[in-house]
């Protein structure tokens, strides 16, 4: 048992999942908090409290004007207790689907140039 969650054993079978935990994902590191995501910068590396509540638009994508840190918390990628966060920029869509999420409520919004995702192998 790690973590709360009990795995057994289990013979042969077709195929398998691992997580790739590394870096400071998996423990270690410091960062900045993150302040949103920097015009032009092909991805970002800040820290969150976990506490946030900042506006977000997208579900994933969201647009880069979006608050890093609740759209970590609404995709999963952190949870209450914060932690690293690890941000892609990615080209802009012709419009984003809030939804609710992990106890966030995203917003829909229109067209938009940039958007950002998060890295999860990081």
């Amino acid at each position: 048992m790690a973590n709360g969650v009990e795995s057994r054993d289990w013979g042969s079978y077709p195929s398998s999942i691992t997580f790739n935990v590394k870096g400071p994902r998996g423990g270690g590191g410091t960062y900045a908090a993150c302040d949103g995501y920097p015009a032009g910068e092909p991805e970002v590396a800040c820290s969150c409290t976990g506490q946030e509540s900042g506006t977000v638009w997208g579900s994933g994508p969201y647009t880069a004007d979006s608050d890093i840190c609740t759209a970590a918390l609404h995709s999963g990628y952190i949870d209450n207790v914060g932690g690293p966060v690890f941000a892609v920029g990615t080209s802009g869509l012709d419009s984003y689907r809030g939804s609710e999420l992990n106890g966030v409520t995203t917003r829909d919004w229109g067209s938009y140039g940039t958007s950002f995702v998060f890295d999860w192998n990081r």
